[in-house]
């Protein structure tokens, strides 16, 4: 195995020309004429089936005559057979659109094609039968006697050619066909036919004891035991099944759906307060406190008043507080304010978002309960209450009926006596 210098690998078969592997050149495959000949002519049937089936053939079946071609028959007893199949399906998906459809046709069928077709009888018939008769004549005189000829050699050559292997195959198989075929004929004459003979009229009769069974018995007892399983289960078990899942299941997914709220609307107070947190501002209090802070130590560092001499001079106790102090007061009473302020905002603003978010819990807490207690269990209750009364409708007829035949008895028992 060869390899190029592009390092593609040649295979044996190639040949290199040049550095370079020439590639196989592919043959094209011609078509074989008896598929084309046999296409062209199927495809020639087929419209001449279409042209003939839609202009040449009658209406009806009893308009057939001798003259109509020969493919009008066959297609209306094809369209007998496949019309009944049809029809449905025609009806129920084609019809509509054709009933649309059908005004529009009847004016142009009224306008165009009638008189179209009437001034094509008037006019083209007779140039239509003039070029029948022409080219009947050109047919008898000019390609009647080449086909003619053409036949009479092929049936020459068939004789010369394949008749003997015909004649001699037939003659080898004739023994064999007319053994086979009297076989058949004694098989069929002898037990086929007996056989059903005797069997048809047990297979009838099996035929219709099952067709009666099947549609007076098992039909309708099928239809009345779903009937019956469905009116007991939506009568009976489902209004049980319902009641006790709303009074067992439910209220314990109640209770998990209050919890879980809880716990959303804890965080969500959380949020509130740690959004009103934020929003008050760390830098106004840090400064307000700075400046507590520095003027608590300018307080505390001022240093007292002194004389010249060492002596030292008694200070008098003030009679007030200091300047400095009443500041330093001022100020820590501002701070407290504007935290009891940020305080009373924060818990308003979480006290609205709570109502808020109870008012929605409530509203989807009575929204449920109306839907599966009031609409499902309330039905089931109902539904339990509607058997109730009928059972002691029944059981208070049965009642009444002993009763009166008891007194009955008991008037007859006296007349007895």
């Amino acid at each position: 195995m060869a390899v190029e210098g592009n390092g593609r690998v040649v295979e044996p078969g190639q040949k290199v020309a040049n550095g370079h592997a020439a590639a196989p050149r592919t043959k094209k495959i011609k078509p074989k004429k008896g598929f084309s000949l046999f296409s062209i002519l199927t495809r020639l049937f087929t419209w001449y089936s279409i042209i003939t089936i839609f202009f040449r053939c009658p209406a009806t079946v009893d308009l057939l005559t001798d003259t109509t071609p020969k493919i009008c028959k066959p297609y209306f007893q094809l369209r007998s057979i496949i019309s009944p199949h049809l029809e449905p399906y025609y009806d129920t998906y084609a019809s509509p659109y054709v009933e649309v459809v059908r005004p529009y046709y009847n004016t142009v069928d009224t306008r165009i094609i009638t008189p179209a077709t009437a001034l094509g009888k008037k006019y083209g018939a007779p140039r239509v039968a003039q070029a029948q008769a022409f080219g009947q004549a050109q047919w008898d005189k000019n390609v009647q006697p080449q086909v003619s000829k053409y036949q009479s050699l092929a049936w020459a050559k068939y004789d010369e050619t394949l008749a003997p292997h015909v004649d001699k195959a037939y003659t080898a198989t004739a023994p064999y066909y007319d053994i086979a075929k009297t076989n058949a004929l004694q098989t069929y004459y002898e037990h086929i036919l007996p056989t059903y003979s005797t069997v048809q009229p047990y297979a009838l009769q099996g035929y219709g004891l099952a067709s009666d069974f099947l549609v007076d018995t098992a039909v309708p007892y099928s239809k009345w035991a779903w009937a019956s399983t469905a009116v007991f289960l939506d009568r009976t078990v489902f209004p049980q099944i319902r009641i006790l899942y709303g009074e067992n299941v439910e209220p314990q997914l109640v209770r998990i759906g209050e919890r879980l709220g809880r716990y959303r609307d804890g965080k969500k107070l959380k949020a509130a307060v740690d959004e009103v947190d934020s929003s008050y501002s760390s830098s106004s209090a840090s400064s307000t406190y700075s400046s507590i802070s520095s003027s608590i130590s300018s307080v505390h560092a001022t240093p007292p008043p002194t004389t010249s001499t060492d002596t030292p001079i008694p200070s008098e106790t003030p009679a007030n507080v200091p300047v400095g102090e009443k500041d330093v007061r001022a100020t820590a009473q501002e701070i407290v304010a504007k935290d009891l302020k940020a305080w009373q905002e924060k818990f308003a603003k979480a006290a609205d978002e709570g109502s808020d978010e109870i008012e929605n819990r409530i509203t989807e807490i009575t929204d449920r309960l109306i839907q599966n207690q009031a609409g499902k269990v309330g039905r089931a209750l109902n539904v339990q209450l509607e058997e109730a009364v009928k059972s002691s409708l029944r059981s208070l007829k049965k009642d009444i009926i002993s009763i009166v035949e008891s007194s009955e008895d008991e008037k007859k028992k006296g007349r007895g006596t």
